[in-house]
């Protein structure tokens, strides 16, 4: 009888704690990283963020004129920017930013939506960076 108990006893408590372990896993998996960032707070991402995608979102003329470092451009109002982000790798970290904000928010809600797990959107975008970088001139 005391065999029995204790086996009954070890088989519930490796499902328990399986279920247990699956469930936080589980939830870890789920939980997403989405926010507005200040123009400090992107700055700090980009120097100790190794793995950081800094997205631009302006169109190629804009990009061209200047753009942060390592950037890659996806124009939002391109025809395929939602199949272009779609061949992102949605594990990635994300700072995504535009002229102002309005084209970047706008491109971060869709990868919300689309299951990115970390993205930042840069207030102020572009015009805000280049103001600052003027200044330290």
């Amino acid at each position: 009888m005391k065999y029995l108990l204790t086996s009954f006893m070890l088989v519930f408590f490796v499902t328990f704690g399986i279920s247990q372990k699956k469930s936080i896993s589980s939830i870890a998996a789920k939980e997403k990283l989405a926010i507005d960032v200040e123009l400090e707070k992107a700055q700090q991402l980009i120097s100790t963020n190794k793995e950081l995608v800094i997205l631009d979102v302006r169109t190629k003329g804009e990009f061209q004129q200047g753009h942060l470092p390592k950037a890659i451009n996806i124009d939002y109002n391109s025809a395929d920017f939602a199949s272009k982000i779609d061949d992102l790798d949605r594990n990635k970290p994300y700072l995504v930013y535009c002229h102002a904000g309005v084209r970047s928010k706008a491109a971060f809600q869709m990868m919300q939506q689309k299951g990115f797990i970390q993205i930042y959107n840069m207030k102020g975008g572009w015009a805000e960076w280049s103001k600052k970088a003027q200044k330290s001139k």
